[in-house]
C-alpha cells in the first residue's frame, strides 16, 4: 500500500453519507474529495467495504487521520462546569438520547462540545485504518469562525448543511450563543436566523450576518431584506471540487 506523509485524510460520516478527500498539510487545499450515499436499512459495514474497495486510496498510509461526526447530537457546556461523569446529563435537554449511547467531548475554547459520535462508523474505521483523531463538525464550525473571521467582535454566523441550520453568535469579540435548527425552506430560515436576533436584542441595521455552507441566492435574497449587512462567504476556489460539492461541505474542506 503507498504512503503519502504530505497528505491527510479528512472523513465526513453522516448517518447517510461518507465523504472523504485528502488534503495537502503543505499547501492547506484538498487535492481530491468524494462523497457517498449511505442506506441506514443495509449493513452499513458491507457499504463501506465497497466504498473501500473502488476508492483503493483510502488504504494508503497519511500524515494524519481526521474523522468528523455530522449530526446535531451535541451541546456546549462551560469548561468550569464541566464533569465528564454527566456527559449524558448535558445532552438529555438538546437532543434526543438513549441509556446505550455512547458519550465524547471536543476541548473548543473555554468550553467542551459534548457529542454522542457514530461508534459504528468509528469501529469500522478503526479495524479499517488504526488510530485516528475525531471531533464534532460544531467544533470545526468555531473553529473556523474564530480563526477565518477574527476581525468580526460582533456578529452572527449561519451556517446550511443538509437541511441543519447551525448558528453562533460572537460579542465583543467572545462566544455568546451556539444553537441549530431544522429547516426545509427559505422561510424557515429566515424564521430562525431573525428569532436569534430577536431573542438577543442584536440591532438588524448594525450586526452582521455572515452566511456559510448551502447559501442559494433565493436564502440570500429573503434573509437580506431583514438584516441590512449579510454577507454569504464563497468557498475557496479548488479545481479539483466542484463549487455544488464546496457548498455541502463547506465545514470539512475547512478541517
Amino acid at each position: 500500500m503507498s504512503t503519502s506523509l504530505h497528505h491527510q485524510l479528512v472523513i465526513e460520516v453522516d448517518k447517510d453519507l461518507f465523504a472523504f478527500g485528502l488534503k495537502d498539510t503543505q499547501t492547506g487545499t484538498f487535492t481530491r474529495f468524494q462523497s457517498c450515499q449511505i442506506d441506514s436499512l443495509l449493513l452499513l459495514d458491507a457499504q463501506l467495504d465497497q466504498i473501500f474497495s473502488t476508492h483503493n486510496w483510502l488504504m494508503a498510509t497519511y500524515s494524519d487521520i481526521l474523522v468528523i461526526h455530522n449530526n446535531d447530537l451535541n451541546t456546549f457546556v462551560p469548561q468550569i462546569f464541566f464533569d465528564e461523569t454527566l456527559m449524558g446529563s448535558y445532552l438529555q435537554y438538546t437532543a434526543k438520547i438513549y441509556s446505550t449511547d455512547f458519550f465524547d467531548f471536543d476541548d473548543c475554547y473555554d468550553m467542551k462540545n459534548v457529542y454522542v459520535p457514530y461508534v459504528n462508523f468509528n469501529n469500522y474505521l478503526i479495524e479499517k485504518l488504526g488510530t485516528f483523531s475525531y471531533r464534532h463538525v460544531s467544533t470545526v464550525f468555531l473553529t473556523h469562525i474564530f480563526a477565518q473571521h477574527a476581525q468580526i467582535s460582533n456578529g452572527v454566523f449561519a451556517h446550511i448543511n443538509r437541511g441543519n441550520l447551525m448558528v453562533c453568535v460572537i460579542r465583543d469579540g467572545k462566544f455568546k450563543l451556539y444553537n441549530q435548527f431544522a429547516i426545509q425552506t427559505k422561510e424557515d430560515f429566515t424564521y430562525y436566523t431573525l428569532f436569534v436576533y430577536e431573542q438577543l436584542n442584536l440591532d438588524r441595521n448594525s450586526i452582521p450576518l455572515i452566511l456559510l455552507g448551502e447559501i442559494t441566492d433565493d436564502y440570500y435574497q429573503m434573509i437580506s431584506e431583514f438584516i441590512q449587512q449579510t454577507t454569504s462567504v464563497q468557498p475557496q476556489k479548488n479545481t479539483h471540487i466542484d463549487e455544488t460539492v464546496a457548498r455541502t461541505h463547506f465545514l470539512t474542506l475547512q478541517a
